[in-house]
């Protein structure tokens, strides 16, 4: 706290999500640009300098709102300072990559509040696929899941409904305020529920509060896949988006991005989640009858 009336930064910009799209990826590639910074002052965990989660809840329920405090994740004058007059870059600026911004309901609302003028990043890949990634990675955590798509069920329908401790939830925060307290049960509910997976990849409903509370010049959709196939082509149209000098960035190929915060092997990973796929065939065309990639929308990808 002693450093706080130095931390005078808001986010100009925002990777939103989502989960499991390659926003690690995308905020350790941008990073790499002298005019680019991510969060500051983290010691808790090395993800943390990507992603404050700031939104949902990490500074507690009744602190997820607070300008000051949100400042207090980013980097002092000192960065904006060095960058711009040492270094020499046309305009310095901070951003948070959290992948849960995307998929919260009032998140839209307090973001508009907090900084109206953002541009916002979201990254977004075929709903069965990411679903997939989400629970390797949850289980990978140490999250305590009831469920698994990894293995046949009988169960097919009633695996995917929603519990009603569930709804309530989407519901609550859905008519949060913009400095309304959280529900207490937020975190666990949305760490640990299939629905909630189900919930995050309901692009068009998830991405509809954005749409309402900021330009459509001001967002930008990339499609994984696209991200993946050609990741520097990608890269520079986000720097154009945000308005960065081209020239002081050069793009190296970098390892994936969960590697180096999860611990685990990423190809083996990526492999497994295959492997899901393959053993859970079943599931696939059930998600994607009920999930899909908004093609109307990635339009704005560029």
């Amino acid at each position: 706290m002693i450093t706080l009336p130095l931390r005078q930064t808001l986010p100009a910009f925002y990777i939103a999500g989502f989960p499991k799209c390659g926003t690690t990826s995308l905020a350790s590639q941008l990073r790499r640009h002298p005019a680019v910074s991510g969060l500051a002052g983290l010691p808790y965990h090395e993800v943390l300098n990507k992603e404050s989660h700031f939104l949902n809840g990490v500074l507690g329920p009744c602190h997820a709102a607070s300008r000051l405090l949100y400042q207090s994740f980013f980097p002092t004058v000192f960065t904006k300072f060095w960058a711009e007059n040492i270094i020499g870059v046309k305009r310095w600026m901070a951003f948070d990559a959290c992948p849960l911004t995307a998929c919260l309901p009032f998140a839209a609302n307090r973001l508009s509040k907090l900084t109206p003028k953002a541009k916002i990043v979201f990254m977004l890949r075929e709903p069965a696929r990411a679903i997939f990634s989400g629970e390797i990675m949850l289980r990978n955590m140490g999250m305590p899941l009831q469920w698994t798509l990894s293995e046949e069920s009988q169960a097919l329908g009633s695996m995917f409904e929603e519990q009603q401790d569930e709804t309530q939830l989407w519901q609550d925060m859905a008519a949060l305020g913009p400095t309304d307290p959280l529900p207490a049960h937020m975190p666990h509910l949305l760490y640990t529920r299939l629905g909630s997976l189900m919930r995050f990849c309901d692009y068009p409903e998830r991405l509809a509060p954005f749409l309402e509370h900021f330009p459509a010049e001001n967002l930008m959709f990339i499609d994984f896949k696209e991200f993946v196939e050609e990741p520097e082509a990608v890269i520079r149209n986000v720097l154009d988006f945000l308005g960065l000098e081209q020239h002081l960035f050069r793009y190296e190929q970098l390892p994936p991005g969960m590697k180096k915060y999860i611990g685990w092997e990423y190809v083996a990973v990526e492999s497994a989640a295959e492997a899901m796929i393959f053993t859970g065939h079943r599931y696939q065309p059930y998600i994607n009858a009920r999930l899909h990639l908004p093609e109307e929308l990635l339009w704005l990808r560029i």
